[in-house]
């Protein structure tokens, strides 16, 4: 069980501590690559004769910490920065499951906004159904983009030997686009998210048993 301060339904609780800078200065950098030249098909890509869709992941950034120094101001062992970002390039190959779309000669036997209508959906990659002749599956190879940027600033001061503060501002927007999640493979439905967020702490000990 976890402690009544965290409250509502059960389930994982998650504490996250963010870092904070040092004395010394110190940063690092990141990068993780994937690329479709390194992986193989889907298997139902393989079995539906379908092209290897593309690709891509690059989750990049890097982080950097210290002490706070401005002119005339020397923050060690009192005011420290810790800045970080993460970015991330991702396109995401599917294959997707058979879906019913209209058959050639139901298109070119419609007329005026049906054939319109029709002409909309992919071309179907196999032959029409038995159950209804004016239909046939479609399954194709597509790539679904999204894209995302966090950026952290974090920022502690050491008021005296009994009481330090901190504020940390983050700032994450992100897209996903994904074809065919909620209707026809011929509809993208772009998914924007923005995430901005402020938080403010302090610590006091006032004796040795009291914080």
């Amino acid at each position: 069980s976890y402690a009544a301060e965290f409250g509502r339904q059960p389930g994982a609780q998650i504490a996250i501590v963010t870092r904070s800078g040092t004395n010394a200065r110190h940063g690092s950098l990141f990068d993780y690559v994937r690329h479709s030249v390194l992986d193989s098909n889907d298997h139902f890509g393989v079995r539906n004769a379908i092209a290897k869709p593309e690709q891509r992941q690059h989750d990049f950034g890097g982080v950097l910490g210290g002490p706070i120094r401005l002119r005339g101001y020397d923050g060690r062992n009192r005011s420290f920065f810790f800045v970080s970002y993460e970015g991330l390039r991702l396109k995401l190959p599917v294959v997707s499951s058979p879906v019913l779309v209209p058959t050639v000669a139901a298109r070119e036997a419609a007329t005026g906004f049906a054939r319109d209508v029709l002409m909309a959906f992919p071309l179907p990659t196999g032959s029409a159904s038995a159950a209804n002749p004016t239909m046939a599956p479609f399954v194709g190879s597509y790539t679904d983009p999204s894209t995302l940027d966090s950026t952290g600033v974090r920022v502690d001061h050491r008021v005296n030997g009994r009481v330090s503060m901190f504020g940390r501002f983050t700032h994450a927007p992100s897209e996903i686009r994904q074809r065919g999640g909620f209707s026809t493979p011929n509809v993208i439905t772009v998914s924007p998210a923005f995430s901005r967020t402020v938080t403010v702490g302090a610590n006091a000990t006032f004796s040795p048993t009291l914080l």
